[in-house]
C-alpha cells in the first residue's frame, strides 16, 4: 500500500465522510451503534496494514 492511497484515503474521510456524519448524528440525534463498530473495525484494518511487525504468513488475508 503506498502513501499516496492513504493520503487519498484520509481526504475522503475528511471532506466527505464526515461531514455525512455530522448531518446524520445532528438528523438522527444520535450516533447509531452499528456504524461506529464499523468505523473502529476499518481504523484496525488500516493500522494492520501499516504495521511492519507483521509478516506476510501471519496476516490473514479474506
Amino acid at each position: 500500500m503506498d502513501d499516496d492511497f492513504i493520503l487519498e484515503l484520509f481526504e475522503i474521510y475528511q471532506k466527505k465522510f464526515l461531514p455525512a456524519w455530522a448531518d446524520l448524528v445532528a438528523y438522527r440525534a444520535d450516533k447509531p451503534a452499528q456504524i461506529l463498530i464499523e468505523i473502529e473495525n476499518t481504523f484496525a484494518h488500516i493500522m494492520q496494514a501499516y504495521n511492519m511487525e507483521l509478516t506476510a504468513k501471519s496476516m490473514v488475508l479474506y
